[in-house]
């Protein structure tokens, strides 16, 4: 049947009034995608400030944790490729989304023109389906990958927290082990009267001021940085104090006080311990000092004395053999004798001597204190 004008004319207005609804559609699907794709860049900048943040946070990790620091930047740095990544994808989605909605202005300029044209009406129905069809496909796949962006930012979001919350347990673990040492020298140089003006780090810095006292963490000095500059400062002072023992696996014959003399004298002061060990085997340095005197002194026999700091020197005697020299400068753990039985001696063994401004101090004070001192930070 043929349509008269006027049907024509109402089936143009109603074809119009179809295509206008689908234009609209479309257009608030587009808007509806420019809007997400904003939240995202807002969610995506978020992650970046908080990776910034915990980046500043990890600039100044402590020298025995580099080389965590050095995994942390490197998971860092995937995380920041990533984002970068991200931002690519983000730019492109952009860019699709105004390339469609050109084509969309195209598609509707299109149909304006094509208004009076009703003889290719259907064909151009058609096309303007297609292209619509095609809107959606591309619709639903911007969704799916902005929903991949967003659980990649929420990841990177979680591995920034738990790296935060790893420096504050490792901050945590260093601020009590400097406690402990903290603690620790303070009931040793209280028990053996050591000065801690001895051991003043500035002298060998080329000149400071002030006494030196066991760090203790403050209010005015606070974070990693300080607590590293502890680190070095109470590394500094252990390496002078005797509290390593200088036989490992050496046999305790004889306590520092008074004891009866092994020589049938009757009782006597001991100023210091006799560790029994086999002949030969090395007696090594407790702590880091120079060679005072190495040689034969009467009932000591063969000896050798360290001195760490004013007024702390540490004998060792009944050596069968001395391997150090007057003037030698000594690190903790390097061999300076042998065990032997040389002056008054009744067999094999090291009587071993330290001294406070000249005054005997039992050497298991300073050994009791590295307990504490010579733990390794965790």
């Amino acid at each position: 049947m043929r349509l008269n004008g006027r049907g024509r004319a109402l089936a143009g207005a109603l074809l119009l009034t179809v295509l206008v609804a689908a234009a609209t559609f479309a257009a608030t699907t587009i808007l509806g995608l420019r809007a997400e794709l904003e939240r995202l860049a807002g969610e995506r900048a978020a992650a970046v400030r908080a990776e910034a943040a915990v980046r500043r946070a990890w600039q100044s990790e402590v020298e025995a944790l580099r080389t965590e620091l050095t995994t942390a930047r490197r998971q860092r740095d995937e995380a920041r490729a990533r984002l970068a990544r991200t931002r690519a994808q983000v730019r492109e989605l952009a860019a699709e989304v105004r390339r469609l909605q050109t084509a969309l202005a195209a598609a509707e300029a299109r149909r304006k023109e094509l208004a009076g044209q009703v003889a290719v009406l259907a064909r151009d129905n058609r096309r303007l389906a297609e292209r619509m069809v095609a809107l959606r496909t591309a619709r639903d796949e911007a969704a799916r990958q902005l929903k991949g962006l967003r659980w990649r930012a929420e990841r990177a979001e979680a591995r920034a927290q738990a790296l935060e919350a790893q420096q504050k347990r490792a901050l945590a673990a260093l601020e009590t082990w400097l406690g402990r040492r903290r603690e620790a020298l303070a009931r040793l140089f209280a028990e053996t009267g050591l000065d801690p003006d001895a051991f003043d780090p500035a002298e060998a810095a080329g000149g400071r001021g002030g006494p030196w006292l066991p760090p203790r963490p403050g209010a005015a000095d606070e974070g990693l940085e300080a607590l590293l500059r502890w680190v070095v400062e109470t590394e500094d002072l252990v390496r002078r104090l005797p509290v390593a023992m200088p036989l490992i696996r050496a046999r305790l014959t004889s306590p520092f006080g008074n004891r009866r003399d092994p020589f049938g004298r009757g009782r006597g002061f001991h100023a210091g311990i006799d560790l029994a060990d086999r002949r030969g085997t090395p007696v090594r340095a407790p702590a880091a000092g120079r060679v005072r005197f190495a040689g034969r002194r009467g009932a000591y026999g063969l000896m050798v004395e360290l001195e760490h700091a004013d007024g702390l020197i540490t004998r060792f005697a009944h050596l069968g053999r001395i391997q150090v020299k007057p003037g030698q400068r000594v690190r903790r753990g390097d061999a300076i004798g042998r065990v032997g039985s040389s002056g008054r001696s009744t067999g094999p063994h090291l009587h071993y001597e330290v001294r406070v401004d000249g005054r005997p101090v039992d050497p298991f004070t300073f050994v009791e204190a590295g307990r504490d001192l010579l733990l390794p930070p965790g």
